[in-house]
């Protein structure tokens, strides 16, 4: 309902955000923007310059999934899409989530308000 409800948005708007938060920019998901900030400089997305990561969701926001929000695999949602969006979705939560639990230093919560 939600992506449906952006896609309308998209058009109506011609708005080349509301593609790129669909990954729809680009006929190869992995080519799209949302997928290569994930990748950026090796996985490092700026998040290695903290010591300390707050993410927040809260199960009452109707855009944004809280599993969403705090970079968690919810697999129960994950039925309702695709294979290859399973795939890139769980891929993106690795490139962000991976290097940075290599460092010793930072401490990463999780919020649900």
């Amino acid at each position: 309902l939600v992506e449906g409800g952006m896609r309308v948005v998209n058009f109506l708007s011609g708005s080349e955000s509301m593609g790129e938060l669909l990954l729809q920019e680009t006929s190869d998901r992995k080519d799209s923007r949302i997928y290569q900030l994930s990748n950026s400089s090796g996985g490092l997305t700026g998040l290695h310059n903290f010591q300390n990561i707050i993410l927040v969701g809260s199960y009452q926001d109707k855009y944004v999934p809280t599993t969403s929000s705090t970079l968690c695999l919810n697999y129960s949602s994950l039925s309702d899409i695709n294979l290859e969006k399973q795939k890139l979705h769980s891929a993106m939560i690795e490139n962000i989530l991976q290097p940075i639990s290599l460092l010793p230093h930072i401490q990463l919560f999780r919020l649900s308000v």
